[in-house]
């Protein structure tokens, strides 16, 4: 089992569904006998399809985690000369990464414009 952790963010990378299911279960109760508990707005089992996995219904296939969205992701590679596509699983910058980004940009440059504004005419 592999698991990618910041903080008290958590990502467990299982093969199986009922593996995932039994871990998940068992981080809970481990977590209540230290009277903690997980966010279940957070906590989601996800499959992460790629060209060498069968696609699988009823589970989410993105996720978002430390401002990057995991999803299924059309990636190239070289082979003798000739560039492959395949689906992949891989991370971008999320939407509201993105939007946070954008936003504090636009307010930082309406700041610097008013400022600008303000030294022509009061001349400072």
């Amino acid at each position: 089992m592999k698991f990618v952790r910041y903080a008290d963010d958590i990502i467990v990378h299982c093969y199986l569904d009922w593996e995932a299911k039994r871990l998940l279960k068992a981080i809970r109760k481990r977590l209540e006998e230290c009277h903690l508990r997980l966010n279940e707005e957070k906590t989601k089992l996800v499959y992460c399809q790629t060209y060498r996995r069968k696609r699988v219904r009823g589970y989410p296939k993105q996720f978002d985690f430390l401002g990057f969205t995991f999803k299924p992701r059309t990636t190239t590679y070289k082979e003798d000369g000739k560039y492959v596509l395949f689906l992949g699983y891989d991370c971008a910058i999320s939407q509201k990464s993105k939007t946070r980004i954008l936003n504090g940009w636009f307010k930082m440059k309406a700041q610097v414009n008013f400022m600008g504004i303000k030294r022509i005419i009061f001349q400072v």
